[in-house]
Parts: structure tokens; sequence; C-alpha cells
């Protein structure tokens, strides 16, 4: 049996406070990133460890399958072929409990909403946002006999339960059908999608980030260097900010740094810019760079 490469885009995090009151009085600043008037709620589907539910800010801020809670238990109301997926979906452990054992998918959904705080990240913070957890590693493992098929149907799931935006920060180093066709559909529903593209600090691609269509990101400093950590190729479509970056972690609030940060501060600049117009993805990469110069 072939080997798969799994990449999954972790790091270390540091706690830095212990109630998220304090977190809302210190970093709720106003952005820099031009924002309008709430016209319509932004669903983004973030594909990653899943989020953590006893979170009262990220619980409060998840997508909602209206037909699943309103229907009955243990059938599948909207016919999607997931059972009481009401909150998202946990490919990994095949059930409708996307809940984070990592720490990696909240501390990135608090960024993706636009609660976190770093230097020159200048996040939008009034827009509604929903996010649809979709959990594809458990822990610190996915696993790798499924790792496609996963990552496919977290893709397909987004698309086809009405995602706005797809955020993805786990990859391999190989591309398969399975991916491509997912993103393919993504790509004729008109949903973007931001990946990251790996912490490995080579030259090298990582899928689904590496396709054409997704929009992937590498991490830069403050002085707009690559990071150390970042990978980087010709197929990079943008550098981000992805340094020392404060979001949510199970025990408040904490620093992480990597191309998943990045990811997911373009993630939320993406949907300040399509929240009331359609914009492809040439569009997209143009608006992101004049914002980002």
């Amino acid at each position: 049996m072939k080997k798969l490469s799994i990449i999954i885009f972790f790091f270390v995090s540091i706690t830095c406070f212990s109630t998220y009151d304090n977190y809302a009085s210190i970093f709720f600043v106003d952005s820099n990133f031009e924002s309008n008037s709430l016209e319509r709620e932004i669903v983004i589907a973030v594909i990653d460890t899943g989020i953590d539910k006893n979170n009262k800010l990220l619980f409060d801020s998840l997508w909602i399958n209206k037909k699943e809670k309103y229907g009955l238990t243990g059938i599948d109301d909207d016919y999607n072929g997931y059972i009481d997926d009401i909150y998202g979906y946990n490919f990994y452990d095949d059930n409708n409990q996307p809940w984070d054992n990592n720490g990696h998918g909240t501390h990135i959904s608090g960024i993706v909403l636009g609660m976190a705080y770093g230097k020159n990240l200048n996040l939008n913070k009034n827009l509604s946002i929903k996010l649809m957890p979709i959990k594809v590693i458990s822990g610190n493992t996915l696993k790798s006999e499924r790792v496609y098929s996963m990552l496919s149907d977290a893709i397909l799931y987004a698309v086809d339960n009405g995602a706005d935006l797809v955020s993805i920060n786990v990859g391999v180093k190989e591309n398969n059908p399975l991916i491509q066709k997912s993103v393919n559909d993504a790509k004729e529903n008109g949903i973007p999608i931001i990946a990251a593209a790996g912490n490995h600090g080579q030259n090298m691609n990582i899928y689904p980030a590496a396709l054409d269509y997704v929009i992937s990101v590498s991490s830069c400093d403050l002085n707009g260097q690559i990071s150390g950590y970042s990978n980087y190729s010709e197929d990079i479509d943008i550098f981000a900010v992805g340094e020392n970056i404060y979001s949510f972690t199970f025990d408040g609030i904490g620093l992480m740094s990597g191309t998943s940060q990045s990811s997911a501060y373009i993630t939320n600049l993406v949907a300040g810019l399509i929240y009331k117009r359609h914009l492809n993805r040439t569009q997209i990469l143009e608006k992101l760079k004049e914002i980002l110069e």
C-alpha cells in the first residue's frame, strides 16, 4: 500500500489571558479595513480540527442547519446525507459533533470571525459571519486511509450546504481526483476557497492549496519577508501576516503562528469583499493586493 504524505498545519500556542471578557475589552479595536452595513450573513466553512463548543463567542457565531435543528432526531431531515448535522459535520468520526479537541480550529475560527489581534492584522470586525465547522482532524491525527475522501467530502459539504466561502488549513503533498473534483464543484458554484500553503519552510506545493482555483496563502513577517516556517513556490497566490497572532484557545487567548493564521486572515478579508457583490478569483486577488499594500 502506498504511504500517504499527510500535512497538518499546527503551531504551539501560548496562553496569555484567561477570560473572554478580557479579550473582548483589549482586542476589539477599530479596523482599518473598509466596512459597511450588515447587509447579510456570510457563511464560512472552516475545514480544520473543529471548534470549541464551550467558547460562547464562537458558539453564538455558528451556522445553524435549521431543517435539522427543528426536525426529527435521528432523521436526515434535509436529505443531504448527514443525520442531525445542526452545526456542521465531523468527517473524522463520521458524526454530527464537529467539536475541537486540538485547539487549532478554534484559534483559526477566531481570526476568521475578526476576533483576533496581531500587528498589521487589519481584520474586518463588522461583518455578520456564521461559521460552519467541518472537522477532518482529531487531536493531531488525520486518517491516512481516508484523507482524500474526507477532504473532498468536507469541501462538497460546504458547497452543498450554503457556504459562501471555504477556509482549508490542512493538506497533502499529492493531488487527487477526488479533491480536484470537489474544488471544481466549488468553482462551478462561485464559492471561493482559501487554503494554507504549509509550514515546512520549503519550496513545495501542498494540496488543495496549490490547485488553480484555490487561493493559496503563505506567511510573512511584519516587514513583508517570508516567514522562516512558511512554504513558498510559484503557485502561491498571496503572502499575509501569520506570525504571533492572538486568538481563542481552550484556556482563553493565546498566540499561534503559521500559514493557517495567514490563511484565516485572508479568509476574513475576502468575506468583506464578497458580502454584497460577486467577485471572481482574479478580482478577489486584485482587491486583496490593494488592501495589503
